[in-house]
């Protein structure tokens, strides 16, 4: 078993070539190695905390990963089914009418989906925001480049 130290600008990484080792640090002890590095803009400027892919390991990541498992769930996923229906002939029909399009299309269904699973916001609801949700999600994908801002 060997464990190595591979430091990059002013990150540490830690990597491990025995998967029973990898296993009992991430799996059995997760709470002690499984935070995430701080981002102060995108966690908490951007974010209020709120969002997930950004929480340190706690009791409200454990909360909001809880939610997200019964929507994974078999019951769950069948109770989304006449929704995601719904909008996949949406789908479908934006791609007849305008391939040329299709990017767009691709994102206004899978942020129709996700506002409608998470907000049970209905299809016309959540064609009016989805730009927005399309927006932030684009910028906090530019916030987890640490040292993008001047706070981290």
């Amino acid at each position: 078993m060997a464990i190595f130290r591979l430091r990059v600008l002013n990150d540490n990484f830690i990597i491990l070539n025995d998967p029973k080792v990898a296993e009992d640090l991430l799996g059995k002890r997760s709470s002690n190695y499984a935070s995430r590095k701080f981002l102060p803009y995108a966690s908490f400027y951007r974010s209020g905390h709120k969002r997930m892919i950004l929480m340190p390991y706690g009791e409200e990541f454990k909360k909001q990963r809880a939610a997200m498992a019964t929507l994974f769930r078999p019951e769950g996923v069948l109770s989304n089914r006449d929704r995601q229906e719904r909008q996949a002939k949406k789908f479908i029909y934006d791609i007849m009418t305008s391939p040329e399009h299709y990017a767009s299309h691709l994102k206004q269904y899978s942020a129709g989906i996700a506002l409608g699973v998470s907000f049970g916001m209905s299809i016309d609801r959540a064609q009016i925001e989805a730009p927005n949700l399309i927006a932030n999600t684009a910028a906090v994908g530019d916030d987890l480049f640490p040292g993008y801002w001047l706070v981290e």
